[in-house]
């Protein structure tokens, strides 16, 4: 959509900022009615409804919970509206997300979230997809001033401008955050957007602020790279219905900000006093019918819930080499590199993003070695900002790219977190399956690793799996990896794919052909009838070296590698544990809140496996503390195989 030439049209604009208007009075009706739970006023806010005059085809709006009258003029429909407010089962969300949260994908609208300014990074990712295949849109990304506090808007902002990408950030200044002014805090009044094109505009009139965007969108949409357009407007209510902001503002305060209120003041001079009144009666009546009729309308079923958490992974065809391929046994860090290349090759939309994943380094382990010459153009070395690679993940997906991203470890994961709690993870069930994320995030992680500290050394599992949305996989041998990271290339939501350092040397014969590993399904290593033993990761190879020692030599353990632990293989555990009756789990992570505290609760919360139990479960894993630097600590606290060896005989009264 070229710009250029388009021309303002007013009464566009008008109607869309009244029906906004009537909407919000609505709505604090019916709050107050106890009716609705929760409101989000755009009161003041109304003038933005002249940027969907810009917003073309192919463009997507990642929206501030603030922009009623955007959505309406961008033919989000009143019913819509009402549905969101009423969390009514016929909303796009299925009434899974808040007033204020809109998300239309039909129109272009992103799915927005409550961590305020985080959906900025998704926003990046859309246009550095629409850039990498030449296509001309444009993400507007909507977002109040007090949230450019965020680390992910200057995350997103320098990245935007690094990479050059069509971003359009529209930063709507109302002067407050909930309470607390933020004319003293906000990055532009501190001057830290020194070097970012910067163009302020007048938000309360929508007239002018068309013409200042339209300028500054052309600028954007005509590849000059990002741009950020400061509104400046008022917040003429409180932040929320739960807020009363004559509690901190005065009369006098507050009367001044009315006396500047954007739609009489435009309404003024668009349209004659009496067409005005009849626009008003005849959108006020429209809005009444349509919540009246909304409130009547169903909620969702609770067990509604469980729908869109995640797509069925369905399972591609075996992993297949050529018949001249040199290599017989690998490693498993080569089988990582050999797998993304496979997948590369096989899935041209696909792209991998990290820290020094380019040639020639190749990420800290050259798990990507060889892969940015192969594969030109789709390996890109990211900034040492982890939000920013999990960030744009899912508007990268959004764009049509399926993203891989290298963590250079999991213990970094953490300021990446946010992202993939809030957005990747919960992307598909916010938007009732209109969304989705598949990306796949794989990190080296893990201890037994000599001198590599409490920050080189975690296994951080449990904090993965305990987010809905996302699978966790954890691969223990060459082949292993290979299938899982074949399956989750071919699944539609995230997977987390967590890789033991320790065993990143070690090389092990590999078939022709390997199958993609089904999430779910444990791999079982050994039979026996005395004990279930199970592991993952690095302690495989611990309870393998625990079952070669003599004070195991007459005990008949059953082990399995669980390899997928969300989700994990229950009804191969369960049958085992029913017929040994005993349950080791041996975990590197911390015992407490850890992946084996949760397979023993529902072992035994189960009636048919606890009435079957010998022995009460137990677990071997690191107690409540860090990994230090100095080996001695490693051989202490994580599971070693001669206690390994020694609590199986001890379980199982073997002499």
């Amino acid at each position: 959509m070229d710009g250029s030439e388009v021309g303002f049209e007013p009464l566009l604009a008008l109607e869309a900022m009244m029906l906004s208007r009537e909407c919000d009075r609505r709505e604090a009706i019916l709050v107050r009615q106890g009716r609705a739970p929760f409101h989000v006023s755009s009161v003041g806010h109304e003038a933005l409804a002249a940027l969907a005059q810009l917003i073309g085809p192919g463009d997507l709006v990642f929206p501030h919970y603030r922009d009623k009258a955007l959505m309406l003029a961008l033919g989000t429909p009143v019913k819509e509206l009402a549905r969101l407010l009423l969390g009514k089962a016929a909303s796009l969300a299925n009434g899974r997300q808040m007033p204020g949260h809109f998300g239309d994908r039909g129109r272009g609208v992103w799915s927005a979230l409550s961590p305020v300014a985080h959906h900025l990074l998704p926003a990046c990712g859309f246009a550095w997809a629409m850039r990498r295949q030449g296509l001309a849109h444009v993400a507007v990304a909507l977002t109040g001033e007090a949230s450019c506090r965020q680390g992910e808007f200057f995350e997103a902002v320098a990245f935007a401008v690094e990479r050059q990408l069509p971003v359009l950030f529209v930063v709507e200044d109302n002067g407050l955050g909930i309470s607390t002014p933020t004319d003293r805090l906000n990055p532009l009044a501190l001057g830290l957007l020194d070097g970012v094109p910067v163009t302020r505009a007048d938000g309360r009139d929508p007239e002018a602020l068309f013409a200042v965007a339209r300028r500054v969108m052309n600028g954007v949409r005509g590849g000059n790279g990002p741009a950020i357009l400061w509104c400046e407007l008022d917040r003429l209510e409180g932040h929320s219905s739960f807020d009363d902001q004559r509690g901190y503002l005065s009369e006098d305060a507050i009367r001044a900000k009315w006396d500047r209120d954007p739609v009489a003041a435009f309404a003024q001079r668009a349209a004659p006093e009496a067409e005005v009144a009849a626009l008003r009666q005849r959108l006020s009546d429209e809005v009444y019918a349509t919540f009246q009729e909304v409130l009547d309308e169903p909620d969702p079923s609770p067990r509604a819930a469980l729908d869109d958490r995640l797509a069925p992974a369905a399972l591609p065809s075996p992993f297949r080499f050529p018949e001249d391929y040199p290599e017989k046994r690998w490693t498993l860090a080569r089988a990582v590199g050999v797998a993304l290349g496979a997948i590369f090759e096989d899935q041209p939309q696909t792209l991998l993003f990290g820290e020094d994943v380019d040639d020639p380094k190749g990420g800290v382990f050259g798990l990507t070695r060889g892969l940015s010459t192969r594969f030109p153009g789709r390996v890109h070395n990211s900034p040492l900002a982890e939000a920013t690679i999990a960030g744009v993940a899912p508007g990268l997906a959004a764009g049509g790219i399926r993203p891989f991203l290298e963590m250079q470890f999991a213990d970094f994961c953490g300021p990446a977190m946010s992202q993939i709690v809030n957005d990747l993870a919960t992307l598909r069930w916010r938007s009732a399956g209109a969304w989705n994320c598949p990306a796949v995030i794989y990190a080296p992680y893990g201890g037994y690793v000599a001198g590599a500290g409490m920050w080189h050394s975690q296994a951080c599992e449990a904090s993965f799996c305990q987010i809905p949305g996302i699978r966790v996989a954890v691969p223990s041998t060459p082949a292993d990896a290979v299938g899982l990271f074949w399956a989750a290339a071919h699944a539609e939501d995230p997977t987390i794919i967590l890789l033991p350092k320790r065993l990143f040397q070690a090389s092990e014969p590999v078939p022709a052909e390997i199958p993609a590993i089904a999430f779910g399904s444990a791999q079982r290593l050994r039979s026996g009838d005395d004990i279930t033993v199970i592991c993952w990761g690095n302690t495989v190879r611990v309870v393998q070296d625990a079952l070669r020692r003599p004070e195991t030599a007459s005990a008949s353990a059953e082990v399995f590698d669980l390899r997928s632990l969300v989700p994990w293989d229950r009804e191969a555990v369960m049958d085992s544990v029913a017929r040994t009756g005993r349950l080791l789990v041996v975990q590197e992570d911390n015992v407490s809140g850890g992946v084996g505290q949760m397979i023993v609760a529902e072992l035994c919360a189960h009636a048919g496996t606890w009435s079957r139990l010998k022995a009460p479960p137990l677990i071997l894993g690191r107690p409540d503390v860090h990994i230090g630097f100095s080996g001695a600590y490693g051989d202490a606290y994580l599971p070693q195989p001669q206690e390994v060896a020694e609590t199986i005989r001890d379980m199982t009264g073997a002499p």
